[in-house]
C-alpha cells in the first residue's frame, strides 16, 4: 500500500452531505467510510457498506487514473478497498488493511454469501468476473 492519510485529515470532508441511502459519489463515499469509522463502527463492514453504495467506475486520486470497473463488467473491489483504506489512514490498523490490500484476507471469516449480500448482487457478478478473467 502506499501512505496512509494521518487522522488530521478526517476534518477536511467533514461538511460533505451524505445520504442515508442510494448511491456516494467518490467524495461521498470517501466521507462516510472515514465517519464511520471515526465513530466506531467496524472497519470492514463499513468498508463493504461504502463499495456497495459506490457508483463511479473510476475516478482520478493525486494524477492517478483508478479503474474499478473494467469494461462495464469486471470489479477490482480490492482496488476500491486499497482507495477508501487510504483514504481512512490511521483509523483503520495498517496490518489488518495491507492484509486485505495485498492478501486477499479479509479481519473476519464470511462465507461468499454473506460477501455478496454486502456488496450486492450485481458487484458481487463483476467481481467474479474480474476474478476470473471474464470481460
Amino acid at each position: 500500500m502506499t501512505s496512509r492519510t494521518s487522522t488530521e485529515g478526517i476534518a477536511r470532508l467533514s461538511d460533505i452531505p451524505i445520504p442515508d441511502e442510494g448511491p456516494l459519489t467518490p467524495q461521498q463515499g470517501v466521507e462516510a467510510f472515514r465517519r464511520a469509522v471515526a465513530e466506531g463502527r467496524e472497519w470492514y463492514p463499513a468498508l463493504l457498506e461504502v463499495i456497495a453504495r459506490w457508483v463511479a467506475p473510476e475516478e482520478e486520486v493525486d494524477g492517478v487514473r483508478l479503474h474499478y470497473l473494467i469494461a462495464g463488467e469486471a470489479f477490482d473491489w480490492l482496488l476500491l478497498a486499497q482507495r477508501l483504506l487510504e483514504a481512512a489512514g490511521e483509523l483503520v490498523p495498517e496490518a489488518e488493511a495491507e492484509k486485505l490490500v495485498v492478501e486477499g484476507v479479509a479481519p473476519r471469516n464470511e462465507t461468499e454469501e454473506e460477501f455478496e449480500a454486502a456488496i450486492g448482487p450485481a458487484k458481487y457478478r463483476a467481481h467474479l468476473n474480474f476474478q476470473y478473467g471474464v470481460v
